[in-house]
């Protein structure tokens, strides 16, 4: 079978962007699943989340958290501007990685500017905060509306390729507050 694993809702294995990180499969599966909170913010196109965003959504996140953020940008992925999306800033990552964020999640194509908002010499600095820590990357997540800025136990069930960099996911979402 042959297929690409970082199109639809997926995750970023830390060998995505670090060469000598683990692949999908190396991933532990405690990784995948857990308690978390779906944040919603309203953002334009190119808008950034920045550390004040994050400071005052609620409910707040607890270390190991998974932290999901709705935008609603999954709606326009049959519109063009679907690639001008919004994305987190450096610090927003830091921030994150810094208490304890278990994994991330967007409703967008990268949690990094989009490509036609980079400047020369972009280095994905989300990607490289994050992964190396650990801290898994979900994209293209959907339907997060009805969990907005409340408390789940999300489930990412990914398929466990040998090697890869990344894998296709059903993932689920429970409320739990």
């Amino acid at each position: 079978m042959q297929m690409v694993v970082h199109h639809g809702t997926h995750l970023d294995a830390p060998n995505h962007f670090i060469i000598d990180g683990p692949s999908f499969d190396q991933v532990p599966l405690n990784r995948l699943y857990g308690p978390g909170v779906v944040w919603s913010f309203d953002v334009e196109e190119y808008g950034f989340i920045d550390v004040a965003d994050l400071e005052a959504a609620r409910p707040r996140m607890q270390p190991g958290d998974i932290v999901l953020f709705n935008t609603n940008w999954w709606k326009r992925i049959d519109d063009p501007s679907y690639t001008r999306h919004a994305s987190l800033t450096p610090e927003a990552a830091q921030w994150l990685l810094d208490r304890s964020a278990k994994m991330i999640g967007v409703d967008f194509a990268t949690p990094d500017r989009a490509p036609s908002n980079r400047p020369e010499g972009f280095y994905w600095p989300v990607h490289h905060i994050l992964l190396p820590h650990g801290v898994l990357i979900a994209e293209h997540v959907n339907n997060l509306g009805p969990l907005s800025n409340r408390r789940i136990e999300a489930f990412f069930a990914g398929l466990n390729i040998q090697g890869s960099d990344g894998g296709p996911v059903r993932a689920l979402a429970r409320v739990v507050d």
